[in-house]
C-alpha cells in the first residue's frame, strides 16, 4: 500500500479483502453496476482465472473501501475528509474517492496485500435507502456516464471483469 501511496498522484490506495473462507469480499470499486457502487470481484477465489490476470494486477478503480484504506494527511485534508452529512453510514468512502478523481488523484487497489475483513461485525451489510439515492443523483444521474475503468462489454449483473455473452 505505501509503495503506491507515497506517489503524488495517487490519493488513496485500498487492498484486497477477504472473507473468512479466503473467497474475495472488496479489490476495488465498480461504479454504476446495478445503479450503485459493487465490491470487484465479491465472491471469487483469489486464484480464478476467467478475470485473465485482472485479479493479480494493481490497477486503477473508481474507489475503494474505507476498511482499509491508505490515503496521506495532507490529501485527506484537502479533500475535506469524508463526507458524513451526505453520507452517514454508507458510500462516503466512495463519494471520497470520486472527489480524489475530481481533483486529479488517482486511487489505486492492490492485491499485492490482502486480509480477513469481518465487514458486518460492526454493524449491518444493507444498503442505506436514502444513501443510495444520495450515490446515485450525485455521481450516477447521468445516463451516458460510465465507469472509466470497467468496459462496457464485460458483465453487468456482476463486476468480475468477465466478458458478458455476445450476441
Amino acid at each position: 500500500m505505501a509503495e503506491y501511496g507515497q506517489q503524488a498522484e495517487i490519493g488513496a490506495v485500498g487492498i484486497r479483502l477477504l472473507f473468512p473462507d479466503k473467497r474475495i469480499q472488496h479489490q476495488g470499486v465498480i461504479m454504476g453496476i446495478q445503479a450503485r457502487a459493487s465490491h470487484a470481484f465479491a465472491g471469487c477465489l483469489s486464484n480464478d482465472a476467467s478475470a485473465r490476470g485482472q485479479l493479480q494486477a494493481a490497477r486503477n478503480f473508481s474507489a475503494v473501501t474505507a476498511a482499509c484504506m491508505f490515503t496521506r494527511r495532507s490529501v485527506f485534508l484537502e479533500m475535506g475528509g469524508y463526507d458524513t452529512e451526505k453520507f452517514k453510514i454508507a458510500y462516503n468512502d466512495v463519494d471520497y474517492c470520486m472527489r480524489l478523481w475530481s481533483q486529479g488523484y488517482r486511487v489505486v487497489c492492490t492485491p499485492h496485500s490482502a486480509l480477513i475483513h469481518y465487514e458486518t461485525s460492526s454493524r449491518p451489510n444493507k444498503d442505506i435507502p436514502e444513501e443510495v439515492a444520495q450515490l446515485q443523483d450525485t455521481y450516477l444521474s447521468d445516463p451516458k456516464w460510465r465507469d472509466p475503468f470497467y468496459h462496457p462489454y464485460l458483465r453487468q449483473d456482476f463486476p468480475n471483469f468477465v466478458p458478458d455473452k455476445i450476441s
